[in-house]
């Protein structure tokens, strides 16, 4: 009875996993046309102003976010 009983929550130990992974991770979708657009055009600007680093980075995100960006 006991080796049974050891059996039985061995199983139910190794199948546990199973059941508590998630059916499919959403596909990740494309970028719209329009996103696609502002991001050249955003990092045609950073390069025409020659910004690095943290400059280029805050520029980037108030440019993606649609904000008028400070000029040089």
């Amino acid at each position: 009875m006991r080796k049974l009983l050891a059996a039985a929550f061995a199983a139910a130990l190794c199948a546990s996993p199973a059941f508590g992974q998630d059916k499919q991770a959403p596909a990740k979708t494309a970028p719209t046309a329009e996103q696609q657009k502002r991001t050249d055009e955003c990092t045609r600007q950073a390069r025409d102003r020659n910004l690095q680093g943290r400059e280029r980075n805050q520029f980037m995100s108030a440019c993606m976010r649609g904000d008028q960006p400070k000029s040089k």
